[in-house]
């Protein structure tokens, strides 16, 4: 959520959360042409959010995957890989898979 609040108040642009499920379940594919989507991943291995960020890709948006490790699949996949380097995850496997493990921001211009 403080992505999208740092966004909102500071930019003035609407941020929305994406659902993976729309693609992965629901086999939809939204207009994501000129849209913004950063993939938030500790490991930068998460399926889910690898998935989604692969498909926004293929329709058109700009990709950012926010990650701590630079050869992760994530940092592969997107058009914009932002390495945090902060070093080894101490978090268990339940803090890790709650939402700010993963979140995805979508913008698109007017």
């Amino acid at each position: 959520q403080f992505g999208r609040y740092l966004i909102e108040v500071a930019l003035g642009v609407p941020v929305s959360l994406a659902a993976p499920s729309v693609f992965t379940l629901y086999g939809a594919r939204p207009n994501l042409k000129d849209a913004l989507v950063v993939g938030i991943s500790q490991s930068g291995e998460s399926t889910d959010t690898n998935s989604f960020l692969e498909h926004a890709r293929k329709l058109g948006a700009l990709t950012v995957g926010i990650t701590n490790e630079n050869r992760s699949a994530m940092a592969g996949l997107v058009d914009v890989p932002l390495v945090v380097r902060a070093g080894r995850e101490r978090s268990s496997r339940t803090i890790r898979a709650g939402p700010s493990g993963t979140g995805w921001l979508s913008q698109r211009q007017a």
